[in-house]
């Protein structure tokens, strides 16, 4: 099903270097992935410890976290990546971590860095209403993803086709500890970042997002990524979310057994 490139499906320790990767347009370059929904939750083997280095991408929509990540996704590094779209009329890749109500797990400790190219999709899609998912309304915490300590840094890009990035989290459920940091973008078609893209997504400026900005051209909206209340010390990264993902599983596993009985 579909043709993406590489798919690291609830793997651990795992590396990807020096590759060039083209695809469908509307299929991932690189795909983390780790079960879907209930039975990726009572599975509960997350993909962690991946580093995707020294790529290059001529035809895909992008590298991506999701939307199948119910298993868990910790401390994921995608390094010195090029999105060459030049001799691509659609455009050629983006940053993405991409879920939805149902799905559960935890996204936690991602990072995209030092990443350059010309005529990207977009810079960063980071965003919880994959699939149409706006419409279905609060789950319980158990079906709620988590997304956390996502960092995006030194960015330099010639040419998005569409807007400079996506930012859109769940209002029960904001994401946390987002970092923007050096993100360079020129000839954005569409204009800057879109934080009400999704209207769930409901605070005033957006978003749904706690994090940081800083030096980024052009610059997300006023209040699309907002300090943390109260500036809380920041959980180690990966640890709590992985005591999240336990709860997760056996909540599942004990669903499945009532629904056999």
């Amino acid at each position: 099903h579909g043709t993406n490139g590489v798919v690291f499906d609830s793997c651990q320790g795992a590396t990807l270097t020096d590759s060039i990767i083209t695809t469908g347009n509307k299929e991932d370059a690189v795909a983390v992935k780790s079960g879907e929904d209930e039975e990726g939750r009572a599975r509960g083997i997350p993909s962690r410890d991946i580093k995707v280095q020294h790529l290059t991408v001529y035809g895909s929509h992008a590298v991506s976290m999701g939307s199948e990540m119910s298993g868990g996704v910790f401390n994921v590094l995608f390094t010195d990546i090029t999105f060459d779209g030049r001799n691509n009329g659609a455009g050629v890749g983006s940053a993405r971590i991409k879920t939805q109500r149902g799905r559960g797990g935890v996204v936690d400790g991602v990072t995209f860095q030092n990443i350059h190219g010309y005529h990207a999709l977009y810079a960063l899609e980071l965003y919880e209403y994959y699939t149409g998912s706006e419409n279905i309304g609060q789950l319980s915490a158990v079906e709620t993803p988590i997304i956390r300590n996502v960092v995006m840094r030194n960015v330099n890009i010639d040419g998005i086709q569409r807007h400079a990035g996506i930012v859109a989290g769940l209002p029960e459920a904001p994401i946390d500890g987002l970092v923007l940091d050096g993100i360079h973008l020129k000839n954005v078609k569409k204009g800057g970042w879109d934080c009400k893209k999704f209207k769930e997504c409901n605070w005033k400026g957006g978003g749904c997002a706690y994090g940081t900005v800083k030096d980024v051209v052009p610059a997300p909206p006023d209040g699309c990524i907002l300090p943390k209340p109260g500036g809380g010390r920041r959980r180690r990264r990966g640890v709590m979310g992985e005591v999240r993902l336990r709860r997760q599983a056996k909540g599942a596993v004990a669903a499945v057994a009532v629904a056999v009985h």
